[in-house]
């Protein structure tokens, strides 16, 4: 299996539990999500250390950073419509 293809399936395994996540337990507070992308951009925009800056060390960084963003952005598309009696 090539890197490229451990990458995208380990991303889209990420982006997949987030939604699934989001899914099952509903959104939380906003700030929740506001904060989950915040730190998930962070984490995304950090610099590597050299030594540091492997492959490896793309999927280790690149799965939280694609579960936090999308679990954050993706929360207004699952607000549950209240219904009045």
């Amino acid at each position: 299996m090539s890197f490229t293809t451990l990458a995208t399936l380990s991303f889209a395994i990420a982006a997949v539990l987030a939604l699934a996540v989001l899914y099952w337990s509903g959104p939380k507070a906003w700030y929740l999500h506001v904060l989950s992308v915040v730190v998930g951009v962070a984490i995304g925009m950090a610099p590597t250390p050299t030594q540091f800056n492997k492959p490896v060390t793309s999927i280790i960084v690149g799965v939280p950073f694609v579960f936090l963003v999308v679990w954050g952005l993706a929360a207004p598309f699952f607000i549950r419509r209240r219904r009045s009696a």
